[in-house]
């Protein structure tokens, strides 16, 4: 008898439904069979997916010894030692080692780099002409993350680290390799890392790296940033810094568990590759829905007007923002980047009713509860104005996840997205293409918009 209802279809089918239409495949599940449905995913087997507050609540309270993470999806894209598939007390040091520089008052010192990051990213924008989103947005990202991660400032140094690894996510950030991850599963990891290994063996011998296949490009790219990254934690280990980034904390660890260098540059890509595309991707997907609505930009540009300086914008200001952020709030409660993360229980539980025996892969639906209908009424409007006032309950709203293995970088992610929509909307017009739909499709394990987002975009005076 199944754990949960669930489509009388192959789990291909599922899968191919899925990932062209995410949203709608996740949003028809539970207009079918409720908020406790079940999600046949290729080569994964059954994910038993769950909407409802008080389940999500359940979830979110487990502690870390009945569950273990799932998320075999993206083991094509990061390494074991990740700390996304770490557990027990390695899981908890890296995490702490990892969470102080994105939280607090330490996100304010970051803010001078993420808006010279976006204005580098634009300064050759011209009046009127059509602007891609994607690499102005992948490049602030990345730049302004270089502070919080490594203690750096964007210099010509490490433009490769940013060239290389966007390369290498480009490649991998796809529906096709999505759909290999799958099927091929810990053999795509393997044969990256072999061909990784194999190209590092080369540039250290001053070889070029093969650069024949797409897969051989991606493992050279992944080997360049690699061999930058252990440069760089190699000098931090010989000269440590009293700074609060990332990189600063892994090196000054010392004791019987330091965390190793090879342990350190898998954290340093983990959050260098979950900490920039999301957050682009969230940004296109904030742009996309303002632009459809006028309104909402008019009325941002009301707000922010007291935040606007002969430079930019004032971030302490900007912060002040209660429309801003219910603007970042709705676009991510409306179009979450992550569709669920699966966990797997290590003992027999019940959530929402529902008994999952041990080894179940289960996961709070993010789709689900954030297009609930008991919840939102109507859950597909794009409507900032329901989140002024008090802030959405963590059950109900979840674009980072919740418990133990909540996102590290959430806070980061709705400061930089503020400031950078700010920036954006004070300093330029935009506009969508005539007929351009929003189509949410998979990228790798990320959600975005189906075709690339191209602006026309105008200098606004100052």
């Amino acid at each position: 008898m199944p754990l949960a209802p669930g489509l009388p279809i192959p789990a291909a089918l599922q899968t191919l439904a899925f990932a062209g239409h995410p949203y709608r495949f996740l949003r028809a599940l539970g207009e079918r069979y409720g908020d406790t449905c079940a999600f046949d995913l290729l080569g994964e087997g059954t994910i038993v997916l769950f909407s409802a507050p008080e389940a999500v609540k359940e979830i979110f309270r487990l502690p870390p010894a009945e569950l273990r993470s799932a998320n075999e999806t993206v083991s094509y894209l990061l390494d074991p030692r990740s700390v996304i598939f770490l557990e027990g007390e390695e899981h908890h040091t890296h995490r702490r080692l990892m969470s102080p520089p994105f939280e607090g008052r330490a996100l304010e010192g970051y803010a001078p780099a993420i808006l010279r990051a976006l204005d580098a990213a634009t300064r050759d924008v011209r009046d009127g002409a059509e602007l891609a989103l994607a690499p102005v947005l992948q490049r602030a990202t990345f730049d302004a993350l270089l502070g919080a991660i490594l203690g750096l400032e964007p210099a010509p140094r490490w433009e490769p680290l940013r060239e290389e690894l966007l390369a290498f996510v480009n490649g991998q950030l796809t529906a096709p390799m999505f759909f290999a991850a799958l099927v091929a599963g810990s053999r795509l990891r393997g044969r990256l890392e072999r061909g990784a290994a194999e190209a590092k063996a080369r540039l250290r011998r001053g070889e070029g790296a093969p650069r024949v296949a797409a897969f051989a490009r991606r493992s050279a790219n992944l080997a360049r940033v690699e061999l930058l990254l252990e440069e760089l934690v190699a000098e931090r280990r010989r000269a440590p810094t009293s700074g609060g980034d990332v990189l600063s904390r892994f090196a000054a660890h010392c004791g019987p568990t330091q965390v190793s260098d090879r342990d350190v540059v898998q954290e340093l890509l983990t959050l260098l590759i979950a900490g920039h595309d999301t957050t682009s991707l969230a940004l296109s997907w904030a742009i996309v829905r303002c632009l459809q609505r006028p309104e909402v930009i008019d009325r941002l540009r009301d707000e922010l007007r007291p935040a606007v300086t002969p430079d930019g914008v004032d971030p302490a200001a900007v912060g002040q923002c209660a429309y801003l952020d219910a603007v970042v709030t709705e676009s991510l409660r409306l179009d979450p980047v992550a569709a669920f993360a699966p966990r797997r229980s290590t003992r027999d539980l019940t959530i929402g009713g529902t008994r999952l025996p041990a080894g179940t892969r289960f996961a709070a639906n993010v789709i689900g509860a954030h297009h609930r209908v008991e919840t939102w009424g109507d859950p597909l409007a794009f409507r900032p104005e329901r989140f002024l006032g008090a802030g959405p309950s963590p059950t109900v709203f979840l674009p980072f996840g919740g418990g133990y293995r909540r996102c590290v970088g959430a806070a980061f992610a709705r400061y930089e997205m503020g400031l950078v929509l700010a920036r954006l909307f004070t300093g330029f017009s935009l506009a969508l293409p005539r007929g351009y739909r929003a189509t949410p499709s998979v990228h790798g394990f990320l959600i975005g918009p189906r075709w690339p987002v191209r602006v026309r975009a105008s200098r606004r005076a100052s």
